[in-house]
């Protein structure tokens, strides 16, 4: 890996947007103060609206935008978003033309990034790998981070477009899928830092401590992390104005333990970071700043708690062990599965399968998808009876929820499949 140096401005050339939220209206803001020529496109025309004035010229669709661009950038929430907006109806793919160039900037699975890059490839369309971080002030001064994995040729290719949008800029590898493996181990990291930050706080308050003086003291010393001392800082003044939502880290840390176990890694900290993310997002914190996870750690409670009775945040091991699949057999010989809980509920049940190993690969797309919340589908029985479903990354629904009795249930249903499923054993109980 190399640390790619700023280049000096050179020829501009028109560039697409897709997804001008908080991310991608600040790389797009930085791209018009720069002199490059910007087409956008939003599903929420609002935000395309907010970068007329700047001199952004609206797209009606993916498609349209991709005519007139000579490289799109892909600034998205997720897989299936990625998916949509690339090879969905009027999508990027139908209006580019071969060899021009895709940015792909999401954080998302590495699988995916390389199922994308293939299909872009035998259209004859480039792929750059270029998960990005540092927050929407970096991204409109260009001072964001990039990650970029692709190959020489459209590394060049695409130099001066790179080096506008981002300083540093880190060359990964020529592999499209390994951008998104650094990025979701940064990502990782950054969860257990701010876990670990946020009860290292809730601790010392818990002793009559006071917290900023403990903070001060942490950030210049051996404690000390960059997002720790960011975001607690924030939390103990009560600022919990989402500049990075939960639900973010919540689907990183998810997908980056899955990529763990696709390495065949397990390690001890990343599970039980994902899993107080997830506890996060079922005590209904998604939407909030992941500062608020001080807030949920004040209320960890006493060492002997009664987990019947509330979820535990604090430091039981047996409380973070992942839940497991039940592989059975039915009545008439096929085979299904069902994914529980570490306390026994059943969260997800698949369809009936021919083969048991067609089954066993069911399973392992749970596993590899469960950490992903775009995978899941949000749905409504005749009823009215919330419940959902998850969906593989070509859209085929891999297992179904029960019926809840309210959407606030069926979220944490959400949230502790999410926690559980990257991680769970197989009990076969078909041998």
């Amino acid at each position: 890996m190399t640390t790619v140096a700023a280049a000096a401005a050179g020829p501009v050339f028109p560039v697409g947007v897709v997804g001008v939220g908080n991310m991608g209206a600040a790389m797009a803001g930085n791209l018009l103060a720069r002199g490059w020529p910007v087409r956008v496109n939003d599903l929420d025309a609002s935000k395309v609206r907010n970068l007329e004035p700047f001199g952004a010229v609206p797209s009606a669709s993916g498609a349209h935008l991709a005519i007139n661009s000579e490289a799109v950038i892909v600034c998205v929430v997720d897989a299936v978003q990625t998916e949509d907006v690339l090879f969905g109806p009027q999508g990027v793919l139908a209006g580019l033309s071969a060899g021009r160039t895709v940015l792909l900037c999401p954080t998302i699975a590495p699988a995916d990034v390389e199922d994308f890059a293939a299909r872009l490839a035998r259209a004859g369309v480039h792929t750059i790998d270029a998960p990005m971080s540092g927050g929407p002030a970096r991204a409109r001064d260009g001072t964001m981070s990039l990650m970029v994995a692709c190959a020489d040729a459209v590394f060049e290719a695409n130099r001066n477009l790179i080096a506008a949008l981002a300083n540093p800029v880190f060359r990964i590898s020529q592999r499209p899928g390994d951008g998104a493996r650094t990025k979701l181990v940064n990502n990782l990291l950054a969860g257990i830092n701010l876990v670990g930050a946020a009860e290292a706080l809730a601790l010392a308050e818990r002793m009559g401590l006071d917290p900023a003086r403990t903070l001060d003291v942490i950030a210049a010393s051996s404690g000390q992390s960059w997002i720790g001392a960011d975001r607690m800082r924030r939390a103990l003044a009560g600022d919990l104005a989402p500049r990075a939502h939960m639900s973010l880290l919540a689907k990183d840390t998810g997908l980056a333990v899955a990529m763990a176990q696709r390495a065949g890694f397990a390690g001890p900290l990343g599970e039980r970071a994902a899993a107080v993310f997830a506890q996060a997002l079922q005590a209904g914190l998604g939407a909030q700043d992941d500062g608020a996870l001080l807030h949920l750690l004040r209320q960890s409670p006493q060492a002997g708690h009664n987990r019947a009775s509330q979820p535990c945040l604090g430091d039981h091991k047996e409380c973070f062990m992942p839940g497991k699949f039940e592989l059975k057999k039915s009545k008439n010989d096929k085979f299904f599965f069902t994914l529980h809980a570490s306390n026994g509920q059943t969260l997800l049940t698949s369809e009936m399968y021919e083969a048991k190993a067609s089954a066993l690969n069911g399973i392992e797309s749970v596993k590899k998808n469960a950490g992903d919340d775009g995978r899941y589908g949000r749905l409504a029985g005749k009823d009215g009876s919330p419940y959902f479903v998850l969906k593989a990354g070509n859209g085929q629904v891999i297992g179904q929820s029960q019926m809840y009795s309210g959407e606030k249930a069926r979220d944490e249903g959400i949230a502790s499949c999410q926690a559980n499923g990257p991680g769970a054993a197989t009990d076969d109980q078909t041998a």
